[in-house]
């Protein structure tokens, strides 16, 4: 566990959308609360198999133990590339050692609870089963902002590829932007969470080996609203700003595979995009593709996106979510009642997230990776308690 931390932290990076962050930083970046997150996740394990491995009944002292490998990490990462070592890294680190301690020196009251804890075990596992459902459908919605926004074309950022092709003409809406700010801000910020075409026209550059960007939209706070961009291997990626931009998480982006792959440098290049019930429709040259969006269990993505995983990657994940976030309240449900309620909850929250939502409908895959959820986290309950039995008994 200790290899793979070392391994997650001491890689140098190339998103330097972090750089210059003061040292003394809690939640650090535009990303912070999904670092945070991503933070204690990665040491809940290292706090876990540390407790399994020496015992103790204190979690705060092998909490230290975390914070010392923590410290190391930090230290470490002032010499790396793409790496900026910040207190609030080893606050989380710490707190994520100290919880998975604790989850295993309070297995004896969460494994086999009395009756009134485990009742309320198995509601708070559902509870927290339809909130991260719900919050992929509320966190997932695009929104704007109330600064002035600045149209760019074939922007210079420094955490973005340059795009040497040469935008011509861009509409929103049916309203002209064009490179700078843009005077009828209210109007292009209501086309835009509306859904309207943003149409642009420009002429094709030579192919990037990194994220560039054809246009932008950026607010006067240096936030971006939305990015539509060629990557490598000829991909177009589409970034709207997500709500869970507001509480500092990550999101995931649309990106369609190859479909700037046959343009050459000169050729005319027209990208249309467009919200319509059924899905975002991404159009180039003529040839759109609808229907795309976010489902449910891309929920996971919000903690961290590596948006360039192969699709079938991502998908993995997808269901691996749904079948993580329904498994507490399968892990507590010890009658068959019980866990029929709980996989009646489980996908009544599949099916009617997406209706209240701008999610795309829960694919079956999903629905069944949320039932399997439940399914193996009663399975695994029924063999926890009694493994407990027979330990105590013998």
């Amino acid at each position: 566990m200790t290899a793979l931390i070392l391994f997650a932290t001491l890689r140098p990076s190339s998103d330097t959308s972090v750089y210059d962050l003061p040292a003394l930083c809690i939640l650090c970046g535009a990303r912070g609360a999904s670092d945070a997150l991503a933070n204690v996740i990665l040491f809940v394990p290292f706090g876990a198999l540390l407790a399994l491995a020496v015992g103790g009944r204190h979690a705060l002292r092998l909490a230290g133990a975390g914070c010392a490998l923590s410290l190391m990490v930090e230290s470490a990462q002032t010499m790396i590339p793409g790496r900026d070592p910040s207190i609030g890294d080893l606050l989380f680190n710490t707190l994520g050692t100290w919880l998975g301690a604790t989850l295993v020196l309070r297995a004896a009251w969460w494994v086999v609870p009395p009756p009134r804890v485990r009742g309320g075990l198995l509601a708070a596992g559902l509870a927290a089963a339809v909130v991260l459902a719900l919050a992929a459908g509320v966190l997932f919605e695009p929104v704007g902002t109330g600064a002035t926004y600045y149209g760019q074309w074939t922007p210079e950022q420094r955490h973005l590829e340059r795009y040497h092709g040469r935008v011509l003409e861009v509409t929103v809406g049916g309203l002209p932007v064009a490179d700078g700010p843009i005077s009828e801000t209210p109007l292009v910020r209501e086309r835009l969470l509306g859904g309207e075409p943003v149409r642009v026209l420009a002429v094709a550059g030579p192919p990037v080996s990194g994220l560039a960007s054809l246009f932008s939209v950026m607010d006067a706070n240096r936030q971006e609203i939305l990015l539509i961009g060629p990557d490598r291997g000829g991909d177009l990626v589409v970034r709207r700003r997500l709500r869970g931009a507001e509480l500092l998480l990550d999101g995931p982006h649309l990106r369609l595979r190859g479909a700037l792959a046959g343009f050459r440098p000169g050729d005319t290049l027209r990208v249309a995009l467009w919200r319509e019930p059924a899905g975002h429709c991404v159009e180039v040259n003529g040839v759109a593709e609808c229907g795309l969006g976010f489902t449910v269990g891309r929920g996971w993505s919000l903690v961290m996106f590596p948006d360039r995983l192969p699709a079938w990657a991502q998908r993995l994940l997808d269901l691996v979510w749904l079948a993580g976030i329904a498994a507490p309240a399968g892990f507590w449900a010890v009658r068959r009642g019980e866990t029929a309620v709980a996989v009646l909850v489980v996908v009544a929250v599949l099916l009617g997230v997406p209706a209240v939502t701008e999610l795309l409908p829960t694919p079956p895959t999903e629905l069944a990776a949320g039932v399997a959820g439940v399914l193996a986290g009663a399975a695994v309950g029924r063999y926890a308690r009694s493994a407990r039995r027979v330990a105590a008994s013998g």
